[in-house]
């Protein structure tokens, strides 16, 4: 494979292909754990500040990752998302997961997806860039298909009507050590110190 050829970009793949596959899952599981498990009325109520909270961590781990390197705030994020889903798993107030869980997944996923993408340029060879580019997204379509698919086997599996709660928890558990395992992988990447312009 030719991404084999760049030192440490197809261990970054790997590790975004791995936890990229909870990041896609909770876009669309979120609403459904808040209305079945937790009891809102409507997907919105926890949508919304979940959103809101995204283009705010987008725009701060920008900075984040301008003064630390791309790997750091990576772990950062992922540390983030680690303790969104034991928070989730455990947690049923209604006020703690709209206006803490929520948020803080939202900026944890505005977060993950800026210092991925600055990760990616970094690691790729610039000649290069479009073709790498698009392997990137490539990973992603599929971790968008594979995610979604585990929350739904999972549910299909331990069937709620039957089992309750506990089947979205065991769900959410299977998206956790999705991100376990994509952090672990991430921490055997590179961690490439920007040079800074001087003026």
């Amino acid at each position: 494979m030719e991404t084999r050829k760049v030192p440490g970009l197809f261990t970054f793949l790997v590790a975004n292909f791995l936890y990229s596959d909870a990041l896609n899952t909770v876009i669309v599981a979120m609403g459904v754990y808040a209305t079945q498990v937790i009891g809102f009325g409507s997907a919105i109520e926890v949508l919304s500040p979940a959103i809101i909270a995204a283009v705010l961590g987008s725009w701060l781990f920008g900075l984040v990752t301008d003064r630390l390197t791309s790997k750091q705030s990576l772990i950062i994020s992922l540390a983030m998302w680690i303790g969104v889903f034991v928070a989730a798993i455990f947690t049923t107030d209604r006020f703690v997961f709209q206006w803490i869980i929520a948020p803080f997944a939202g900026i944890a996923l505005g977060s993950t997806w800026t210092a991925a993408r600055t990760m990616m340029i970094e690691l790729s060879p610039k000649e290069k860039l479009g073709e790498y580019l698009g392997i990137y997204n490539l990973t992603g379509k599929f971790s968008a298909v594979l995610g979604p698919a585990l929350w739904g086997t999972t549910l299909l599996l331990l069937d709620p009507k039957v089992h309750g709660r506990f089947a979205y928890q065991i769900a959410i558990a299977t998206l956790l050590v999705m991100v376990v395992a994509g952090f672990v992988v991430h921490m055997f990447t590179p961690n490439i110190r920007r040079i800074r312009a001087t003026s």
